[in-house]
């Protein structure tokens, strides 16, 4: 799910269980594992003609089962909006399509701890699932108060020879730090800017004649930058390289990154039972 407010919130079918759990138990082995590779296709496709390639090639097979034919059909193909990420990477904070990671080892690290709980009691249960929520919450707690003062150390030493670098490195998550500004200013060097009429630049890979054309004030619209909420390859060659905290939603930052955000704010205070 995407978003936290009725108005805003999407609810997106999982890739991960589509593949490994409903589609095979749906469909049949046999008869999934001749339409694998093009569902797969389907779903990462970054176009909607990419899309409809791959759900030509499942009609070809699934065709000659009806019932089948119409359950994929009806409940997938006809619904790109719920599964597709060349639509998906169009939803602002969307992730990439990777929010749904974290949370699956969360609770696959939970259940391996305590078990899937049928033998006991539903308060034994719950009290035991916020105790080892809380468990967790404490050591990634103590791992991002280590890397915040590492940060704030190193930063401190960046501050004179390079101060952009230096203020992403002390205000950035890790994760953004190192998969996503770190990543996109890398790119961003192998990209030139091109002034164009009505105040707007065009961003172009070094060779290409093709970019990313931005009005002066406005976001760029690339999928990383929608979908991750960030300063993009395309943003940073157009500020020349510098950081602008600004252009990062409030989760990339290390005062808001998870879990620090809220997870450790779950206190354990389980009633007493009779």
């Amino acid at each position: 799910m995407i978003g936290l407010s009725t108005d805003t919130t999407s609810i997106l079918w999982d890739h991960f269980h589509l593949l490994n759990f409903v589609w095979p138990k749906e469909l049949g082995k046999s008869l999934f594992d001749r339409i694998s590779d093009d569902a797969r296709k389907m779903l990462n496709s970054k176009t909607k003609d990419g899309f409809d390639q791959a759900c030509a090639a499942i009609s070809e097979i699934l065709i000659a089962t009806p019932e089948k034919y119409h359950y994929f059909k009806e409940g997938f193909m006809n619904q790109p909006h719920k599964c597709a990420s060349y639509v998906i990477n169009n939803i602002p904070m969307s992730l990439g399509r990777k929010g749904d990671t974290p949370a699956e080892a969360n609770h696959s690290s939970i259940q391996a701890h305590l078990g899937s709980g049928g033998s006991r009691e539903l308060f034994e249960q719950v009290e035991q699932l916020l105790q080892r929520q809380h468990e967790i919450g404490q050591q990634h707690h103590v791992a991002d108060l280590q890397y915040h003062q590492n940060c704030s150390i190193r930063s401190q030493q960046l501050s004179k020879t390079d101060p952009s670098e230096s203020e992403a490195l002390n205000n950035l998550s890790k994760y953004a730090y190192s998969q996503i500004w770190s990543v996109e200013k890398a790119a961003a060097s192998n990209y030139i800017l091109t002034l164009m009429p009505h105040n707007a630049v065009k961003v172009v890979r070094r060779g290409l004649e093709d970019g990313r054309i931005i009005a002066m004030g406005e976001r760029c619209n690339c999928d990383t930058r929608i979908s991750m909420g960030v300063q993009c390859r395309h943003e940073i060659c157009m500020k020349k390289g510098q950081f602008f905290i600004s252009l990062f939603a409030k989760r990339h930052l290390q005062e808001y990154a998870l879990p620090n955000g809220y997870v450790f704010t779950i206190v354990v205070n389980v009633l007493p039972h009779n």
